[in-house]
């Protein structure tokens, strides 16, 4: 298994409580040192709290459907060459009544 994927396992595990940092290094002894640093920086770090402000929240809801436009209607190739003989059709009826 790649460096990058056994890191990841082991700050996902370390995040979520199932796993310490030793029971990771323990785990791949021959990553220990790199493993270890890498592992207890990963623990440091707590992502911050993010909350939009009331302003962008009002600006996003604003924004938020401008590009949508409702789709035009389609008329099936089908339907408008019936409509479009349509008249042709009465007419032709009405003379052969």
């Amino acid at each position: 298994m790649k460096k990058e994927k056994i890191l990841a396992i082991c700050i996902e595990e370390i995040r979520s409580g199932k796993s310490a940092v030793e029971d990771c290094v323990k785990r791949y002894p021959t990553l220990e040192k790199e493993l270890r640093a890498l592992l207890e920086i990963a623990a440091a770090l707590k992502p911050d709290e993010v909350s939009p402000s009331p302003e962008f929240r009002t600006r996003a809801k604003l924004h938020l459907f401008d590009d949508q436009q409702p789709a035009p209607m389609k008329i099936s190739d089908r339907f408008r060459s019936w409509f479009v003989l349509t008249p042709v059709k009465i007419s032709a009826s009405v003379y052969w009544v």
